[in-house]
């Protein structure tokens, strides 16, 4: 038998050696960094002279009745999903369901153009002379977008030509000449924003983002506007994605000509402003941008009397709310609005408006609720 302070030696040798051990590499030791390979950062802060930063404070809204004449016509009770009017004063229009393409004139005939059905259409894009447009509808595999041309048939009438756009398509919009097809696609990464050539049929990408859920408006400038929600803070973005705005939830944009009026929640009230140029004018009244077109110095928006701002825009979006609307006139140089007209009191029935279109003789807009189409001229 070993001797017991041997024994109890070296147990205690390895006890002391075993508690070096653990001291060095758990109070001791540090390992040397490991290099992680990070993605760097799209979205880029702007400066403070290249753009709004600030969200415009809060006005309380000062609710004036307007004295401006006007006209108001209801052009057609079809139920319309995109609409242009036409120099001459006639209107084109695309058919809820059945994509058929409409013409009515100034006299209230209305003439099918194309026999080519595009079954649940949904929503369409117009080039500005007419002569384009872009239909799409839900499939169970997403989005589907027919683009064509209206031409002469070599029977009476005319014929829409064209194809399927690859799917996943969105944002879809013409240029200002109706030559371009602006259009965004989904990638393995995110989006990417296309503009094609219709008479060469090339196209060039304009940018690339790491996001799927945004609308873009394109002309003059990119605007990149993250998905509206109540629950999430949005972001405006330029196409070289430096960031244009502070985060405010329920973001939402229109974009026509140089301005742009901007929108967004600030505790519960709606909060609404004017970017032109380099100048920033606040709205005395909060507005939807999708109800509102731009003319001149004039922005004419539908202002929903019922309106619930904690579940905007989702509900509505949804379908599960609907707007009873009034006219607004705002004047863009200082930001102050009048009521125009009560819809529900001339229409005698409610209106929804879903989009206002700008034209030569005044405006134009579609019901959401029955999708006809109305024209209001500012006398």
């Amino acid at each position: 038998m070993k001797h017991p302070f041997i024994i109890f030696g070296s147990i205690g040798t390895l006890l002391i050696v075993g508690a070096s051990v653990w001291i060095f590499f758990f109070l001791v030791y540090v390992p040397a960094p490991k290099t992680i390979a990070l993605a760097p950062n799209p979205f880029v802060e702007g400066d403070a002279t290249s753009g709004f930063e600030k969200i415009p404070e809060v006005h309380s809204a000062a609710e004036a009745t307007s004295t401006t004449p006007y006209s108001l016509h209801h052009i057609t009770t079809r139920k319309v999903v995109g609409a242009v009017a036409m120099n001459d004063g006639s209107y084109r229009f695309v058919e809820a369901g059945t994509g058929h393409v409409y013409e009515i004139n100034a006299g209230g005939i209305e003439t099918r153009l194309s026999n080519t059905t595009f079954a649940q259409a949904q929503k369409a894009a117009w080039s500005t002379i007419g002569n384009r447009v872009a239909i799409s509808r839900e499939t169970e595999t997403g989005t589907e977008t027919f683009v064509g041309t209206l031409a002469p048939s070599d029977a009476a009438g005319m014929v829409l030509d064209g194809a399927i756009l690859a799917g996943g398509s969105s944002n879809i919009a013409f240029s200002s000449s109706g030559d371009t097809l602006f259009y965004t696609k989904k990638t393995p990464s995110g989006l990417s924003g296309i503009s094609r050539n219709l008479k060469t049929n090339k196209e060039l990408t304009l940018f690339s983002i790491p996001l799927q859920e945004v609308t873009v408006s394109w002309e003059p400038h990119i605007l990149i506007v993250t998905k509206a929600s109540a629950e999430l803070p949005g972001y405006a973005y330029r196409s070289d994605l430096t960031r244009v705005s502070e985060s405010i939830p329920a973001l939402t944009a229109h974009t026509q000509g140089d301005s742009t009026v901007f929108s967004g929640r600030v505790g519960t009230t709606l909060v609404s402003w004017i970017r032109r140029g380099k100048d920033t004018i606040s709205l005395t009244q909060g507005v939807i941008p999708q109800k509102c077109a731009f003319q001149g110095d004039t922005l004419l928006c539908a202002v929903p009397k019922n309106f619930e701002s904690m579940t905007y825009p989702d509900a509505w979006y949804r379908g599960e709310t609907s707007y009873d609307d009034t006219l607004w006139m705002f004047n863009v140089q200082d930001g102050t609005g009048k009521v125009i007209v009560d819809l529900n009191e001339i229409a005698k029935k409610t209106i929804d408006v879903s989009e206002i279109v700008s034209d030569a003789t005044g405006f134009h807009f579609i019901d959401k609720t029955e999708s006809g189409l109305w024209h209001i001229t500012l006398e």
